[in-house]
């Protein structure tokens, strides 16, 4: 079963989301390429991907979302080829998650008041 790939990005420089990259303007974004579907897109802009997961909501979940799990909080992170989660409280950072026990409960731009630990910090 593939992944459905998406991406999300946030605008520095307007700070708002750009959610359809695809759609996005021509002069902003373009795929470059018929096989290698190279993604250009403005430096003001922090690129996410979509995890190909739904939290127990159904809402998507993307790195830079800001989750819990019972009751801690951890920072969505693509890292070594895979998704993975960072706890603060734990030294093992990467770890597999299942996302019917998530919770999306914003992200490190909206939210960065979440973010109560300085190790999630490095990620962003």
């Amino acid at each position: 079963m593939s992944r459905d790939i998406r991406f999300r990005a946030w605008d520095k420089k307007l700070n708002n989301w750009i959610k359809d990259i695809q759609s996005a303007n021509q002069a902003s974004c373009a795929f470059i390429g018929a096989i290698e579907q190279t993604l250009i897109v403005p430096s003001s802009w922090n690129l996410m991907q979509f995890t190909g997961l739904l939290d127990k909501h159904g809402k998507e979940i993307y790195e830079g979302d800001i989750v819990k799990i019972a009751i801690i909080q951890a920072l969505v992170i693509f890292k070594k080829g895979s998704f993975g989660v960072v706890f603060p409280e734990f030294t093992e950072r990467i770890g597999a998650f299942n996302s019917g026990k998530i919770e999306v409960i914003g992200n490190i731009y909206e939210n960065p008041e979440l973010l109560t630990n300085q190790t999630f910090m490095e990620e962003k």
